[in-house]
């Protein structure tokens, strides 16, 4: 009788150990089909280049053509002088103290 109970209990403690780890496996995910590679993101970010600095062109443009003729020449002639001598600014002194050195 004893090892009848005993048999008894060490089946329901396999059965519960067994079916306690026993799991679902899980679904692997579905493969994605619009991947972000290298290659495509050089694509698109060249493509995405080209788009904004025609959008500035074309804003800028519009931008011009809203002021009057006395403005729209200040303003050329703004924008020249700031092309011509706006570059030739020095350094700031830390990257003079910490730029390397070619000698």
């Amino acid at each position: 009788m004893k090892t009848r109970i005993l048999l008894l209990v060490v089946a329901l403690v396999c059965g519960i150990a067994v079916e306690s780890v026993a799991q679902k496996q899980k679904k692997k995910p579905p493969k994605q089909e619009n991947v972000r590679t290298p290659e495509t993101a050089a694509e698109k970010d060249a493509a995405n280049k080209g788009r904004i600095k025609q959008e500035y062109e074309d804003k800028l443009e519009k931008h011009r053509n809203l002021q009057d003729k006395p403005t729209q020449k200040r303003m050329k002639k703004t924008y020249k002088h700031a092309k011509d001598f706006g570059n030739e600014k020095p350094l700031p002194f830390y990257k003079r103290w910490f730029r390397k050195k070619k000698f």
